[in-house]
C-alpha cells in the first residue's frame, strides 16, 4: 500500500492538490482594468522605490528616511509593510512583535491589526488578527491576501475563488496578483498563473525575475518541463526556489539522479529549508525507490518544518502517513 506518486515543490506550498470546486463563474479584471488601477497607484510604488534605493545607498540613514515617508504618508499601506520588514532585518523578531502589538493596544486599526499579525509566532493569533484587520477596514488587500495566504497553507480549497473576488474589487492589487500566481499551478490552473505573471513587474524599478520564476511553475505544471528547466536554468544561481524547480523538471524529464544532485546543493547552501528537505524525501522514495533512504529525510523535514513555525497541514500529513505506513509495512 502507498499513496499516489507527487509532484515535486519548487514552491513552499504542496503541489498536486485537486481542485473541481475552483471558480468557474468569475472572470478575473482585464488588463485594462489593471493597468489603470496600477497608474493610480503610480505614486505609492514611486515612494516604496524611493524608500528601497534609499537603504540601498545607506542602510542606517536610509531606515530613518523610510520612518520619515510612513510618518508623512501613514495611508500608505506598503511603506509600512516594509518598514517593518526593514526592522525585522535591524532587530530581534520579538522587539519587532511587541512593539507592533503595543501599537495595535494603543489603536486598533486595520493597519496594526496586519502588521501585529505578520510577526506573530503563533499561527492562531496571527489568524485573528488577520480576520480583526479585514473586520476593521473590508478594504484593506494586504490583510485578505495574508488570510488567504494561510488558508491556502490549510489545504482550504475555495482559495482561488477567493483571490479572484479580491481582484474584482481591487485590480490593482499586486500582493494578490502574485499570490494567485503562486497558488495557480498547485490547484491545476496554469491559465491564472500566466494571467498572473502579465501583470509583472509592478513597480517600475523592479526586474523581472518573479515573473519569470513563475512563469517557469506554470510550464511544468502544464506538462511541459523541457521548457521549464530552461527557464529555471535562466533564473539566478543563488535564488533556491529556482534550483528546486530545476530538480522538479529534471525529475519529469526521467532524470531524478541529476534532480537529486541539484537538491543536495541547495540543501549545502540551506540545510534546514523544508522545502528542499521535502524534495529530497520524495526523489529518494518516489522516484529512486529508496525507501530506506528517504525516512531520515522525511522525519528531519517534520523536525525543522515545526521548529521553522510553517504551517505546511497538508504536505506534514502526507509525510506522516508515508511514514506510518513505514512502519506498519
Amino acid at each position: 500500500m502507498s499513496i499516489s506518486r507527487l509532484t515535486l515543490c519548487a514552491v513552499p506550498l504542496l503541489v498536486g492538490v485537486s481542485c473541481g470546486l475552483l471558480a468557474q463563474e468569475q472572470d478575473l479584471p482585464p488588463l485594462l482594468a489593471v493597468e489603470q488601477a496600477r497608474e493610480m497607484q503610480r505614486g505609492a510604488w514611486e515612494r516604496l522605490d524611493a524608500a528601497y534605493q534609499a537603504v540601498q545607498r545607506h542602510p542606517e540613514l536610509g531606515l530613518v528616511e523610510v520612518r520619515e515617508l510612513v510618518a508623512a504618508h501613514p495611508e500608505d499601506v506598503r511603506l509600512a509593510l516594509y518598514l517593518q520588514d526593514l526592522e525585522l532585518e535591524q532587530d530581534p523578531r520579538g522587539l519587532v512583535r511587541q512593539r507592533a502589538n503595543s501599537a495595535y493596544a494603543a489603536r486598533q486599526t486595520a493597519l496594526t491589526a496586519l502588521l501585529a499579525a505578520r510577526v506573530q509566532e503563533d499561527p492562531d493569533k496571527r489568524y485573528l488578527l488577520l480576520q480583526r484587520s479585514v473586520g476593521l477596514d473590508g478594504s484593506l488587500t494586504q490583510a485578505q491576501v495574508e488570510k488567504i495566504r494561510m488558508e491556502a497553507r490549510a489545504g482550504d480549497p475555495q482559495v482561488l475563488d477567493q483571490l479572484i473576488a479580491v481582484l474584482n474589487r481591487d485590480p490593482g492589487s499586486a500582493e494578490a496578483w502574485r499570490l494567485l500566481a503562486t497558488l495557480a499551478p498547485l490547484y491545476e490552473r496554469p491559465d491564472l498563473a500566466r494571467a498572473a505573471v502579465q501583470t509583472e513587474p509592478w513597480s517600475w524599478e523592479e526586474d523581472s525575475v518573479r515573473a519569470d520564476y513563475t512563469l517557469a511553475v506554470a510550464d511544468l505544471d502544464a506538462g511541459n518541463p523541457q521548457q521549464a528547466l530552461l527557464e529555471a536554468r535562466a533564473l539566478p544561481a543563488d535564488m533556491w526556489e529556482a534550483r528546486l524547480l530545476e530538480a522538479a523538471a529534471l525529475a519529469q524529464l526521467d532524470h531524478p539522479e541529476k534532480a537529486l544532485e541539484v537538491v543536495e546543493q541547495v540543501l549545502v547552501e540551506h540545510p534546514d529549508l523544508p522545502e528542499a528537505l521535502f524534495n529530497k524525501g520524495l526523489l529518494l522514495r518516489d522516484y529512486l525507490g529508496r525507501n530506506e533512504d528517504a525516512i531520515p529525510v522525511f522525519r528531519r523535514f517534520l523536525e525543522v518544518n515545526e521548529a521553522s513555525g510553517q504551517a505546511n497541514l497538508l504536505r506534514v500529513t502526507q509525510v506522516q502517513f508515508w511514514l506510518g505506513l513505514e512502519y506498519e509495512s
